[in-house]
Order: C-alpha cells, then structure tokens, then sequence
C-alpha cells in the first residue's frame, strides 16, 4: 500500500516538473530569439565588426 501512495504522490510531482520545463523551454526559445535579432541588428548597425573579426581569425591562423 504505501508503494501505491507513493507513487499517488510522486505523480503530480513529476507532472509538474514536466510543465515547468515545458514552460521554461517556450521563454527561452523567446529570449532566444529576441537575442538573435538583437545581435543582427547590432551586426547591420556595425559591419566592422565582422571585418575585424575575419582579420583576427585569418592573423591566429596564420601564427
């Protein structure tokens, strides 16, 4: 018997943990987003930095 309440308990527990996860991954596929936009723009604002980043990689990988 105390298996079978066990188990009445941990159910719901589970379930939501579950939810809660589910929820996290929908905010963070938002923020995720946002993020990305973010980093686009700020790309588009300010080009050069993709210039010096080519020119930093192709100097390390000349060394």
């Amino acid at each position: 018997m105390s298996h079978f309440f066990a188990s009445m308990i941990a159910l719901p527990l589970v379930l939501i943990g579950l939810a809660t996860a589910a929820v996290k991954a929908d905010i963070d596929q938002k923020d995720r987003a946002e993020m990305q936009q973010e980093i686009e723009q700020y790309i588009k604002n300010n080009p050069e930095v993709l210039r010096d980043a080519l020119v930093s990689l192709a100097a390390r990988e000349e060394a």
